[in-house]
């Protein structure tokens, strides 16, 4: 009986000594084309499967935070990847540009959408979706000092949250109004708000009472 074209396909598939270049060749000169191109598929299906697959938009619920440790993250993701927008306007969203952050235009990006991390209490880290790097402060900040973004974790591969990553909100995430967003540096609140100026943001002593120039929509659409 004749070999099909497609016997003919397993076959070569079977044989462990044939690269996948000579697999082509040979499925190409069969003329089988619809088989040519399902192997075709099924090669990249094999050397892609061990790559993380990529979220299908920038607000994918799967959040998995990723810093320099591997091991378990202390933290729980509480909700999706969204914008962080200032209350001085809303049309304006958080996102790190050059090493820093700053404001732009809202426009649905990935460098745009935080996922909140809940660390107890009114704790929380905002891991960025375009870089996976977290919200961060050096040691040492003080007033028009930078806010950039920065592993999520310690360095010393225990997996645990570092503090200039932290923020305190002051309520809990998604908060049902603007609030600010103070330093937890060092493990305690520090009395440093994130502030906007313009397009510009940096760390500004808290207003006894702020004004929108440090009030933010946290997990907003």
């Amino acid at each position: 009986m004749e070999t099909t074209t497609f016997q003919k396909s397993a076959n070569l598939l079977s044989h462990t000594r044939l690269s996948i270049s000579s697999l082509f060749k040979e499925l190409y000169n069969m003329k089988g084309i619809a088989n040519f191109l399902a192997v075709a598929m099924w090669a990249g299906s094999c050397a892609n499967a061990a790559a993380v697959p990529a979220l299908t938009s920038p607000n994918e619920s799967s959040l998995e935070l990723r810093g320099a440790a591997t091991s378990t993250v202390e933290g729980r993701s509480i909700g999706v990847y969204r914008p962080i927008k200032s209350a001085a306007n809303t049309g304006l969203c958080l996102e790190p540009v050059g090493g820093r952050l700053v404001l732009n235009p809202c426009a649905n990006t990935a460098n745009q959408f935080w996922g909140p991390f809940h660390n107890g209490g009114t704790i929380y880290r905002f891991q960025n979706r375009g870089n996976v790097d977290c919200m961060w402060v050096d040691d040492g900040t003080t007033t028009n000092s930078p806010v950039t973004t920065n592993e999520c974790t310690l360095s010393d591969g225990t997996g645990n949250s570092v503090s200039n990553a932290e923020w305190d909100l002051g309520l809990n995430v998604p908060p049902s109004t603007f609030t600010t967003m103070r330093t937890h540096v060092g493990g305690r609140t520090n009395n440093l708000c994130i502030t906007a100026s313009g397009t510009s943001v940096f760390m500004r002593t808290c207003a006894s009472t702020p004004g929108n120039d440090q009030r933010w929509a946290i997990g907003s659409d």
